[in-house]
């Protein structure tokens, strides 16, 4: 359904809801795999999880990069990349944590690649 929309490489979430209401018997016929969220949506605990999902389908994975000071360039670049949610200097390196936003990574963030921290 989604390519007939033209949505074809849009990240699926499959969200089974009212699992309080469910068997265990029909909850074990539920398919699962890591894009899958068993909910109960009056379960603040079970929203949390399923906003965290989200997020993650949305803007990715989180990434360090150690970037040098003098290159103002991949600091922008960071920033265009995904969303900055700490940043610190290491001597003459700029230290910056970043939510990645899937998309913007693969298009533009190359450069960013031979400074990114393995953990």
């Amino acid at each position: 359904m989604l390519e007939e929309l033209g949505a074809g490489g849009t990240p699926v979430l499959t969200v089974y809801n009212k699992i309080d209401l469910s068997s265990a018997a029909a909850l074990s016929l539920l398919t699962g795999g890591p894009d899958t969220i068993r909910m109960n949506a009056f379960s603040e605990r079970d929203l949390d999880r399923l906003r965290e999902a989200i997020e993650d389908k949305l803007l990715g994975d989180v990434a360090q990069f150690r970037i040098p000071a003098s290159r103002g360039d991949l600091a922008a670049l960071a920033y265009r990349v995904g969303e900055v949610t700490e940043q610190g200097t290491d001597d003459e390196f700029l230290v910056l944590t970043v939510r990645l936003n899937p998309a913007d990574m693969e298009k533009r963030g190359h450069a960013l690649e031979d400074f990114r921290v393995m953990n």
